[in-house]
């Protein structure tokens, strides 16, 4: 199933994520999709801005699906790019539809989406797609920007796509980490250790688990004092059905980052899923 894209008009003076949910909210295909849980903090990018054809993603999480929002910019002044749109492919993952750019003319984003249907299981959330950009090409002078009536269809493949658990948690700001540790309690804690070889430093791995869970640092637990063998990290989100989490992870160095990764919440589930899946 293929869309057409729809021009829709964005209140200035909003955050990027209440931007992108009023944008969404008035494509007719993606308002039936519920509230907007979250976007991604800053495009991804699928191409270098060299390349022939420069692509970005965003990823919007809603409570059952994922919408993939493309901006592309053809650089390329004899090519008028039309019915521009990224296929991909993941497991786990149901491709429900495409919403193309109608037209790229040379040095100009556009924007294309794709719907996906997200898999039941939260585990299987984190995966790699295979982008492909396909578009009809048509010649054009680079002076006049007149195109050839006639085209031919083409496409480019794209760097990797790679979604993980941070998609499914938003960031949750405490003031006091310890209490609100304590009042979750012993018995909704779930714990596992684990070894990274492939991280040198305890930076290094702060940086990688708060990037991996998507959640808040507190108490800026997210630095990391020189010259320390040891270090805890603190923090607290909020799954996409609300039941807010904290984790608290102790990180040793001795040539091998080894770590001890404790969660508490509401859902036991939730607490399991959040501890086995690095």
């Amino acid at each position: 199933k293929q869309w057409y894209q729809r021009r829709v008009a964005i209140t200035a003076g909003k955050t990027r994520q209440e931007e992108s949910a009023e944008r969404l909210a008035q494509i007719p295909e993606f308002a039936r999709l519920g509230p907007l849980f979250k976007s991604s903090p800053k495009p991804i990018e699928l191409s270098e801005s060299e390349t022939e054809y420069y692509v970005r993603c965003d990823v919007h999480t809603f409570p059952q699906h994922l919408v993939l929002q493309f901006e592309v910019t053809n650089t390329l002044d004899d090519q008028q790019l039309e019915n521009v749109s990224v296929e991909v492919a993941g497991e786990n993952y149901t491709v429900l539809g495409y919403l193309p750019c109608p037209k790229l003319v040379y040095n100009t984003p556009g924007t294309c989406y794709t719907l996906l249907q997200l898999p039941e299981d939260p585990s299987l959330v984190p995966a790699t797609f295979a982008c492909n950009l396909k578009f009809l090409v048509k010649d054009c002078d680079p002076n006049s920007g007149e195109a050839d009536a006639v085209g031919y269809e083409d496409e480019y493949v794209l760097e990797d796509l790679d979604i993980g658990l941070n998609i499914l948690i938003q960031r949750v700001f405490k003031t006091n980490f310890a209490a609100s540790w304590d009042e979750q309690g012993d018995e909704n804690q779930a714990e596992e250790t684990y070894s990274l070889n492939t991280v040198k430093s305890l930076n290094g791995a702060v940086d990688q688990l708060v990037n991996f869970f998507g959640m808040q640092p507190c108490e800026r637990s997210d630095r990391v004092p020189d010259d320390k063998t040891a270090h805890t990290l603190l923090l607290a989100g909020q799954y996409k059905d609300g039941v807010e989490c904290l984790i608290k992870t102790r990180i040793v160095f001795d040539g091998v980052v080894n770590m001890k990764i404790c969660a508490r919440s509401a859902d036991p589930a939730l607490n399991e899923l959040l501890v086995s899946s690095i």
